[in-house]
């Protein structure tokens, strides 16, 4: 099957994925063996994109599925692996994707998602440094932001001299 990039990203997906909520304990409960040889035969006829979450338990049927594939990073015919999760905190979420991490194996998640963010305005369109400030004053609550806007936001002039400057500063306090 053919693949696509996602969005503006260097992840490459086939235009249809798998969800594998129904074989998990929350609806179908299939055996391991069985629900795992229905993910596997969707990837051998192709589709690349397989979509999970936390909530749904079924990590072990993706790992069961995939046991014999290299799902590192460098490996263009691997499994892109889409998760989410229902948490509510930075820590939590941090600890959803170790979860992920863990009992699936791997090196990384492709997709993380945080479904039920409670948000009441939500900015969009951001293309410049300056969009995230604006968006932040008027009190937005979550943003869509570009790798390349936030790239920006890290790696700028100011943010150079000032580490410079602090590094400096540092190295003429006396050391006891």
């Amino acid at each position: 099957m053919k693949t696509i990039p996602m969005g503006n990203t260097d992840i490459m997906i086939t235009p249809v994925g798998m969800g594998v909520l129904t074989i998990g304990n929350t609806q179908l409960n299939l055996p391991l063996a069985e629900g795992a040889k229905i993910v596997r035969y969707a990837y051998d006829k192709g589709i690349r994109l397989f979509d999970t979450a936390q909530f749904y338990e079924t990590y072990s049927y993706i790992k069961e599925a995939f046991r014999d594939i290299d799902m590192s990073s460098n490996n263009p015919d691997r499994p892109v692996i889409a998760s989410k999760s229902l948490v509510l905190s930075y820590g939590e979420m941090e600890d959803a994707i170790q979860e992920c991490l863990e009992v699936l194996d791997i090196e990384t998640i492709d997709i993380f998602k945080l479904h039920d963010i409670k948000t009441e305005i939500i900015a969009a369109s951001i293309r410049h440094p300056i969009h995230v400030i604006d968006a932040a004053r008027a009190g937005c609550d979550i943003a869509t932001v570009p790798y390349k806007v936030i790239a920006q936001l890290i790696i700028h002039p100011l943010t150079d001299n000032g580490i410079e400057r602090f590094i400096k500063d540092w190295e003429t306090v006396p050391k006891n």
